[in-house]
């Protein structure tokens, strides 16, 4: 789990320096894990 989560971690940071430009599409990507995280 902690794997999974440092995976996600570098994920974002890759997403916020490659398009900053999108934070619809930023919100979007976290609600869905949000939801993952809500389902288990």
């Amino acid at each position: 789990m902690t794997f999974i989560a440092v995976q996600i971690m570098w994920f974002f940071c890759g997403i916020k320096g490659i398009s900053s430009r999108r934070p619809a599409f930023l919100k979007k990507i976290k609600l869905n894990i949000n939801e993952l995280f809500l389902s288990r």
